[in-house]
C-alpha cells in the first residue's frame, strides 16, 4: 500500500521543481515567471489545503504532546502565505522578488515533513487512517 510519506514527498518534489523553473525565468521574460508563480502558487496552496483538511486534522488524534509540530507546521503555511503575497507584489510591479525567505522556509519545511513528520504518521496511524489521507490527498491534488 502506497504510504503518507511517498504521496506527500512526490509532491514536494513537484513543487520543488516548479519553484526552480519560476526562479530561472525571473528576469527573462516577466509573463512567463508570473504564469509560473501562479502555477507554483496554486499547488502549494492546494499542498496546505491536503496537509490541514486531510492529514492534520486526523494526526492530531494520534500525536498527543507532539501537536505542537501541527501547529508549527500551520503557522509556516502562514509564513508562507505572506512570502507568497509579496511576491505577487513584486511581479505585479514589475520588480525581481526576493524569493530567498521562502525558498528557505520551503526547504526547512519540507525537510521535517518527509525526514520526521510522515514517516511517523506511517508508522503510527492505522491502515485506515492511512488509505483516508491518502484518498482525499488523491482528490485534492488531482483537483
Amino acid at each position: 500500500m502506497e504510504n503518507v510519506s511517498r504521496i506527500m514527498s512526490q509532491e514536494h518534489e513537484k513543487l520543488d521543481d516548479l519553484f526552480i523553473d519560476f526562479e530561472s525565468m525571473l528576469g527573462k521574460n516577466s509573463d512567463d515567471a508570473k504564469e509560473l508563480f501562479n502555477k507554483f502558487r496554486w499547488i502549494l496552496e492546494k499542498h496546505f489545503f491536503v496537509e490541514e483538511k486531510a492529514i492534520f486534522n486526523i494526526a492530531e488524534n494520534i500525536l498527543g504532546d507532539e501537536v505542537s509540530d501541527i501547529f508549527n507546521l500551520m503557522d509556516e503555511h502562514g509564513t508562507m502565505a505572506e512570502f507568497l503575497n509579496d511576491i505577487e507584489d513584486d511581479l505585479d510591479e514589475h520588480i525581481s522578488p526576493d524569493t530567498s525567505q521562502l525558498k528557505n522556509l520551503l526547504k526547512n519545511h519540507r525537510e521535517f515533513e518527509d525526514s520526521v513528520f510522515y514517516p511517523k504518521l506511517d508508522e503510527e496511524l492505522s491502515e485506515n487512517q492511512k488509505r483516508l489521507i491518502i484518498e482525499r490527498a488523491r482528490e485534492i491534488i488531482r483537483g
